[in-house]
């Protein structure tokens, strides 16, 4: 292998771009590495076939440097296999045979699809390698948007990409009602940074995913509340619950064991169910529904008054809480018949025993009218965004000191106390 010294190269890539090399030949791997980190790019080293192809997987590499000859497994087998995985990569061969038979191989990658960007022959001269290198990464740039697919979402719920912020909700009612979060899910891309839950929850659907994906997200919420609670918080957590999971007779078990396993009590939980979507089996719903409000889980009915069966919905499920959709308050202020709706869904929850959440609050005004009204509480950004984890904590200590020293004498009760 050349001696000669790896210069740093003048221009660094924005998103380091990651370089995934599949040889089972030590020395050639610690070359690689050294002029891969050297031009500025992530080196990513395999010794095997089976093993390139997991990190291939997992790791997504813009750009693959394949040795064509390994123990095992050879590279157009590789090939193969990552043309199957429908692989994205730029596909660089490298081997000691001679340049017929690189020149095939690399025909082979591309009848079978993939982005393949030559050859470099053993042993390798520095000067030439950098350039493949440098052309193969600059093909594998994308030369526009990409969008996020199913596949790449399934990835990602495995490696622990999606990740929760939390929407603080605000009792009007009791200053000592137990603080109260809704999580919402963010999926951290890759490539495409933080997305919103409406870029890739089609997706979910689309695929059959929903049911894994609210899985991780409610472990995730539930382990959260267990770190909030090592840290001095108890937070109350609200986790959206797709109906195809309330077919399923074994859900309040598995709810069960998954608090159980973060040592978190059941109460600490609130399910949310949309009001808009329909239940397969309404019998089936029932009993899963009502196994949970048995085991201490809190039910809300979310987006109420945008779906058919509301008042089905109502008199057959257990609920506890519901969610008045933020279309009906954004009008409060103007329209006197979205005053009238809202004000009648609160007299409704609290006539059937259950506790009133108005969502989209986002002006003083708005506030005052619903607090006015009866809520038990409220949600949105006049009190906070959807915050990460940390910054939802930060929120409530913010919000104990203000209410602390502005608490009024113990004999004054002419003011409302917000928790």
């Amino acid at each position: 292998m050349p001696g000669r010294t790896i210069n740093q190269s003048p221009r660094q890539i924005e998103d380091c771009q990651a370089v995934l090399v599949i040889d089972d030949e030590g020395a050639f791997r610690a070359f690689a590495a050294t002029v891969i980190e050297g031009l500025g790019y992530e080196a990513l080293e395999a010794t095997s076939a089976e093993t390139g192809l997991a990190l291939a997987a997992a790791a997504e590499p813009a750009v693959i440097l394949l040795d064509l000859q390994m123990p095992g497994c050879d590279g157009v087998e590789v090939l193969r296999a990552l043309a199957k995985a429908k692989s994205r990569a730029t596909v660089v061969l490298v081997s000691g045979f001679g340049g017929r038979v690189l020149h095939t191989a690399v025909q082979v990658g591309r009848d079978h699809g993939l982005a393949m960007s030559g050859y470099v022959e053993k042993p390798v001269e520095l000067e030439a390698f950098e350039a493949v290198l440098r052309t193969a990464v600059r093909l594998a740039k994308p030369t526009g948007p990409v969008e996020p697919d199913a596949a790449a979402l399934d990835r990602a719920i495995v490696r622990g990409e999606l990740e929760l912020h939390y929407q603080p909700k605000i009792s009007l009612r009791d200053a000592a009602a137990p603080l109260a979060v809704e999580a919402l899910v963010r999926w951290r891309h890759p490539k495409l940074g933080l997305l919103a839950p409406n870029r890739f929850l089609p997706l979910a659907e689309a695929a059959g995913l929903m049911g894994k994906l609210t899985t991780a997200v409610l472990d995730q919420a539930l382990a959260q509340v267990a770190a909030w609670r090592r840290d001095g918080l108890e937070i109350r957590v609200s986790v959206n619950i797709p109906p195809e999971l309330l077919d399923d007779l074994e859900l309040p078990e598995r709810v069960v064991a998954c608090a159980a396993a973060h040592e978190v009590d059941p109460g600490s939980l609130m399910i949310e169910v949309v009001e808009s979507t329909a239940f397969k089996d309404n019998y089936v719903a029932m009993d899963a529904l009502t196994r949970l409000r048995l085991r201490g889980v809190g039910l809300a009915i979310d987006d109420f008054g945008t779906g058919h069966s509301s008042l089905l919905l109502l008199y057959r499920m257990p609920f506890s809480e519901l969610k008045i959709d933020r279309s009906f308050v954004a009008l409060i202020e103007e329209d006197p018949e979205a005053r009238v709706i809202v004000r009648a869904s609160i007299d409704l929850a609290h006539n059937l025993g259950m506790e009133a959440c108005i969502e989209g609050v986002e002006t003083a005004a708005t506030l005052e009218w619903v607090s006015e009204h009866g809520a038990d509480s409220v949600q949105g950004f006049y009190f906070s965004r959807p915050l990460p984890a940390d910054e939802a904590a930060a929120f409530f200590r913010k919000r104990f000191a203000e209410m602390n020293n502005a608490a009024p004498a113990p004999d004054d009760h002419d003011g409302q106390a917000l928790n």
